[in-house]
């Protein structure tokens, strides 16, 4: 009976990539082996298990990898035993040759999208998941290696634009994703660099958008108004607020903020996305929200949206503050027409409105760079090159250009 196993290429002097997992096929006397495509440094095989070790950060899709070959081999022993057909180790890796390219595409993706879940990485799968469904739709499965072609680019940006409606910017972070797992691929061996779709594809020119803030008197002008108590309008303003003394958190930080997160005349909390610790002192605009919330027993969040859902695991705490997220939103518009501020403002326009604020108010991109907790000074440096029109206004005109 023919048996299939996942060896270590020990043999021979080691590449400075790794050496080659193969597939053992074993019948009677006669051995021979196929590749799987999967390059690893000798440390990371399990020679006891066949199998890599978890200390290898992508053995879950390696090992995902290996089994799906040895099971393409269990079916193809079992095709030709059904049709009678004389079986060899040289039928079987004829039948299994690993250059011919009708490895799955999806295969592979699939796994990297559970990768994404697995690490925690919610906002980003969600994402990937979403792109994922509609080149599903557009080239459907299976989907062989050798079938993803420039073409079927241009085929998908046609079918994104035309049958979806998206926008060029929305295209573009639809093929960020492919390209990732694409390149994930040529980093494992599963695909060549130059089977690479993406080398002589050309994506739509992004849209410029305009980053939407406000003045520091607009912020003052919603801080004054008087809203109905326990409104929505009310919960918007806050939040917005909140958003905008807290150094411009992110709304995902401030809408799951707990009353734990309050101690000794500050708020202490670590931003979701980077993980970067954050301690704020509280200043009377920031008393002022706090005051008009209190302690619930129905729930430990400062405000109540979502001490009212049940929220088992971060999945769901991500499609929770989304959807939180665009309710208020639609407020927040609401608000902003109420105080005179004819502007599109959106929650995360108060972080851009920090930022700026700060600018005009003569803070070092360093300290702001520090305040917004990006990881390098070139990004707060584009963010604000982006919002600060007006010193180029003021530039021009001093020499009246």
């Amino acid at each position: 009976m023919p048996v299939f196993k996942a060896v270590l290429k020990t043999w021979g002097k080691e590449a400075p990539d790794g050496s080659l997992v193969l597939i053992s096929i074993q019948t009677g006397n006669q051995r021979r082996y196929i590749s799987t495509g999967i390059k690893i440094k000798k440390r990371f095989w399990d020679a006891k298990n066949r199998r890599i070790r978890k200390s290898h950060p992508d053995e879950d899709i390696l090992n995902r990898r290996i089994r799906k070959k040895i099971a393409d081999g269990d079916d193809l022993l079992n095709k030709l035993d059904l049709a009678g057909k004389r079986i060899t180790a040289d039928v079987l890796k004829a039948g299994l040759n690993p250059t011919d390219p009708s490895h799955d595409f999806w295969t592979f993706a699939d796994a990297w999208l559970q990768r994404r879940y697995d690490k925690g990485e919610i906002n980003y799968w969600r994402r990937g998941r979403a792109v994922l469904r509609k080149f599903r739709e557009y080239v459907g499965t299976p989907l062989p290696w050798h079938r993803f072609t420039v073409v079927t680019l241009y085929g998908f940006n046609d079918f994104m634009e035309a049958k979806k409606g998206n926008s060029p910017n929305t295209r573009i972070v639809g093929f960020n994703i492919l390209k990732t797992i694409v390149n994930r691929a040529i980093m494992l061996g599963i695909l060549e660099p130059n089977h690479n779709p993406f080398l002589r594809f050309r994506a739509d020119e992004s849209q410029k958008t305009v980053r939407v803030t406000l003045t520091r008197e607009e912020i003052e002008t919603l801080e004054s108004l008087d809203l109905p108590d326990g409104s929505w309008e009310v919960l918007a303003r806050d939040v917005y607020i909140m958003s905008f003394r807290l150094r411009g958190a992110r709304f995902g930080d401030v809408i799951t903020l707990n009353w734990d997160n309050v101690k000794d005349g500050r708020i202490n909390f670590v931003m979701q996305k980077t993980g970067d610790p954050v301690s704020i002192p509280i200043k009377p605009p920031i008393q002022a929200i706090l005051d008009r919330y209190s302690r619930s027993k129905n729930g430990p969040h400062i405000f109540p949206p979502l001490n009212k859902r049940r929220i088992r695991n971060k999945e769901l705490l991500v499609a929770a503050i989304s959807s939180v997220n665009a309710i208020t939103s639609t407020y927040l518009k609401k608000v902003a027409k109420i105080a005179g501020i004819d502007k599109p403002i959106h929650m995360h326009s108060a972080r851009h409105s920090f930022a700026l604020i700060a600018l005009r108010s003569g803070v070092s991109h360093g300290v702001i760079q520090s305040g917004l907790k990006h990881k390098r000074g070139a990004t707060t440096d584009q963010y604000l090159r982006e919002l600060d029109s007006e010193a180029l206004d003021t530039a021009f005109d001093a020499v009246d250009l």
